[in-house]
């Protein structure tokens, strides 16, 4: 649910962050996104700071 809500309130965020869960690279993200590396470095820092909030109540399921 909190991936949807995130998707739905962030789609920007969510599509950089979607991409890089599934294995797309940092440059190739830039390129669909156009941003440069760096920035593309960090807005994906921004992403997962923005995420978390939305994901919190489950991360302790995931294994340490």
């Amino acid at each position: 649910k909190g991936l949807t809500r995130f998707a739905t309130e962030e789609p920007r965020r969510a599509y950089a962050v979607g991409l890089l869960v599934d294995g797309v690279g940092c440059e190739e993200i830039g390129i669909r996104t156009g941003r440069t590396y760096d920035a593309t470095r960090q807005y994906l820092m921004q992403c997962r700071k923005q995420l978390a909030p939305f994901i919190s109540h489950c991360l302790d399921m995931l294994p340490s």
